[in-house]
This record gives structure tokens, sequence and C-alpha cells, in this order.
């Protein structure tokens, strides 16, 4: 049985079995998807401090090519976004059949947002302006079934 994070460090390139050290590397890796600087910076600090790798792009193009090329556990997506607007980079996520949980945060205050948010394919729903533990609690919540043991 293996768990998310685990890799091999070889000496001398020597398989497991000959000589390999068992890591744990536990930063889970995240895409944030937001325009605004001062708003992007502002969470991916906070994410770094809070154990995760931050991967940080600015429009919804940007979203759809990364989202298609590299493998995240969570991502954070802002719906107001340049190029492709961020229902339409949730729709194209789910459209490539993926299940990674998707965490708006958005300042699209309505009833209707949320709800269509989530019915798209959202995990959850965080209301612009927000605090930076309550987001941080929200990322935890939604990775903790990812990070049992997966055979």
């Amino acid at each position: 049985m293996l768990r998310r994070g685990c890799h091999w460090l070889r000496s001398s390139g020597g398989s497991p079995a000959g000589g390999g050290v068992l890591m744990h590397d536990t930063a889970l890796r995240i895409l944030l998807v937001e325009d605004d600087t001062m708003v992007g910076k502002a969470i991916r600090q906070g994410l770094r401090a809070g154990g995760f790798v931050v991967d940080w792009v600015t429009d919804g193009d940007e979203a759809l090519r990364a989202l298609a090329s590299s493998a995240y556990e969570l991502a954070i997506l802002d719906l107001g976004l340049p190029k492709k607007d961020g229902m339409v980079v949730l729709a194209g996520l789910r459209a490539m059949g993926s299940s990674m949980p998707v965490l708006i945060a958005s300042a699209r205050d309505t009833a209707k947002d949320r709800l269509r948010a989530i019915e798209a394919g959202a995990n959850d729903y965080l209301l612009k302006p927000f605090d930076l533990d309550q987001l941080l609690s929200r990322v935890r919540a939604l990775l903790a079934p990812q990070s049992r043991a997966v055979d």
C-alpha cells in the first residue's frame, strides 16, 4: 500500500530494494486561478505557508492548459477571469473527466451564482473577501479524503 506523496530516493541509481529510502513528501499541489495580483499573491503566500505547493495562473486559458498538462490535488478558481470565465474552466475540467476538488473563490455573491457553480461541479464556494484561515480550513477539508492510503 502506498500513500500519496511518497517517493523513493535512490542512492547510486539503485532500486527501492537495493538501498532506496522511502521519503514522505507531504506537500500537495494546488492550482490557483486568480487574476487579481494582490489577492493572488496573498492566497499563494498563505497556501505555501500552510505547506502546499502552488501553481498560480491568471486567466481561463492558462487554467485549462495547466489542468490538461499537470496533476493537481485541488483547484481554487475565481469566476471573473479574463479570456475564459471560471464557469467555462470548471465545465472544461469536468468534461476532461476530472473529479479533482474545486473550490470557487469569487466576489459573485448571489445565491444563483453559488448554486450554478455547485451544480456545475464545484465542491465548495467561498465568497470574497474571506479570511485566509477560512480558506485553509476549507482546502484541508476538501483534501482530507485524498490524503488517505491508496492501493
